[in-house]
């Protein structure tokens, strides 16, 4: 499962959005393009990097619940509106929201402590 999330992640991109937070200890806004799995850097060193980079992003996707993740993959990975996922999934837009929010806390917090992102 973990190839073809990745798969997914590297083949669509990551869009561009600020995302914002009000806990404590938690970033005050993600930029998505800091954390770009992609590259037009081909040397060995970038690509090791880079894999590195989606292993962990793949990892922490991995460890969500699946409709966690699955909103996740919908909202950012396929540009899904959070209307859309809500019905696709037959679940409220207040739940998608919550979804997104936590996955992206939870991406974020993770990728700081491993060093990927600057500290806010």
């Amino acid at each position: 499962m973990g190839i073809r999330l990745s798969t997914r992640l590297y083949d669509h991109g990551v869009e561009n959005s600020f995302i914002r937070f009000s806990e404590k200890n938690v970033p005050q806004y993600v930029d998505i393009e800091e954390v770009s799995i992609q590259s037009d850097d081909y040397s060995p060193s970038n690509t090791y990097l880079n894999q590195q980079k989606l292993a962990l992003v793949d990892s922490i996707l991995l460890n969500m619940s699946p409709l966690r993740r699955e909103i996740f993959l919908l909202r950012r990975v396929d540009g899904l509106a959070r209307d859309v996922i809500a019905r696709r999934l037959d679940v409220s837009v207040e739940v998608v929201k919550k979804h997104l929010t936590r996955a992206m806390v939870e991406i974020t917090v993770k990728l700081e402590e491993a060093g990927w992102l600057e500290d806010n």
